[in-house]
């Protein structure tokens, strides 16, 4: 017998061998059970009848971990649960005197319960129920309460409701036309570069109570730059970022000098001020010892004059100013390449302020120069203040 035919016999063997196995696996029955059995039937495998022991192993090892793992849960959920996680951390390492996160309740289910928001129309912290403790506790201790609301004044509400971002055009009032460089916080006095027929750009300080304007156009940041650093405007790039057409018309009438000059006719620096000799008498201060005694750096009755701005200005003056019937008084200080600076007097503190004064030159009444003394205390207060 050749090696050829040896090989085919036993390939034959071999096939008859298993076509013999598969027809007994075929002919075995399922194993049948005689009552239902408490734990679910085991899946058998579909050509043995019987799973290995791998099998059965990785089966329960399967089943196991879908136990025990957790219910899903969708994205804002999961962000939730980890900001809640993170807040007891920090509770836990800083522990806070007044807890911020006292108002959460505590998780059930894997979540927890978000806190109240805040009233949409409240303007103050102290409203948010989520700050609301924290003021509570400060009060106690400081002995102090919340400060009473002041109500807006019309002219700055107005001013405020309009949507001005740096680079605005405005159209003030009396015509005279300016750029928005931006407002000053917590004052009621703003920035601004001024359209002088000249084509030069002039910063004023505004005191917004006193104007109204509109917004006619918004400069990009590139062309305001360019203006501001040279100090000169564009009649063509002011043109062409105003927000209609027919506002070039203003454009024109301000190069012919026809519009106003009330914001934009701020003299320049006042002049020098003159020689202790030739200043008016201070007013005597009150005496030591008395129940009323004013703050530092205010006469106890100091007596007011008009007269022209020119000769009146000087270091310590004492201004009144009717603003909308109600007299506003401060004390002048100095000037800067935007306007007059004056000192005014808030809760006790000293603030310095930038002030259009030419604005009210028909409603400004001048006092007595302060003396020495009071003007060191002035200087002091402004540097506690840092304002």
């Amino acid at each position: 017998m050749t090696i050829a035919s040896l090989v085919l016999h036993n390939i034959h063997d071999v096939d008859s061998e298993l076509k013999k196995l598969m027809f007994k696996r075929k002919k075995t029955p399922p194993p049948q059970t005689s009552q239902r059995s408490s734990s679910p039937a085991t899946p058998t495998s579909p050509t043995t009848g019987a799973i290995s022991a791998d099998e059965q192993r990785f089966l329960e090892g399967f089943e196991k971990m879908v136990k025990e793992s957790k219910p899903e849960v969708d994205a804002a959920t999961e962000l939730r649960q980890e900001r809640r996680a993170d807040y007891d951390k920090i509770e836990g390492n800083f522990k806070p005197a007044t807890s911020l996160y006292d108002r959460r309740k505590p998780r059930t289910g894997g979540g927890f319960t978000p806190d109240p928001p805040s009233n949409p129309n409240s303007t103050s912290p102290r409203d948010d129920p989520r700050y609301r403790s924290f003021y509570q506790g400060r009060d106690q201790r400081t002995g102090s309460s919340a400060p009473a609301a002041t109500p807006t004044s019309p002219a700055r509400a107005q001013a405020n409701s309009t949507d001005v971002a740096p680079g605005a055009i405005v159209q003030f009032d009396d015509n005279s036309i300016a750029i928005f460089k931006d407002a000053v916080s917590g004052k009621d006095y703003a920035l601004f570069y001024f359209l002088e027929p000249d084509m030069t750009l002039a910063p004023r300080g505004i005191f917004l109570e006193q104007y109204e304007m509109s917004v006619i156009g918004n400069l990009s940041a590139d062309a305001m730059g360019e203006m501001t650093s040279a100090r000169q405007w564009d009649r063509d790039q002011i043109i062409f970022h105003l927000a209609k057409f027919e506002y070039a018309q203003a454009i024109r009438q301000l190069l012919l000098g026809n519009a106003g000059h009330g914001p934009s006719a701020i003299a320049g620096a006042p002049p020098q001020p003159k020689s202790p000799q030739a200043q008016p008498a201070p007013a005597t201060s009150q005496p030591p010892g008395s129940s009323s005694t004013p703050p530092a750096g205010v006469p106890q009755q100091p007596q007011f004059q008009t007269g022209d701005s020119a000769d009146m200005l000087e270091r310590g003056r004492q201004l009144r100013i009717n603003v909308g019937g109600r007299m506003w008084e401060s004390i002048y200080w100095t000037s800067d390449e935007i306007g007059p600076i004056v000192a005014h007097n808030t809760n006790r503190e000293w603030a310095l302020m930038h002030l259009d004064l030419a604005r009210f030159k028909d409603a400004i009444e001048y006092g007595s120069v302060l003396p020495e003394a009071d003007l060191r205390a002035i200087a002091e207060s402004v540097a506690r203040s840092g304002k």
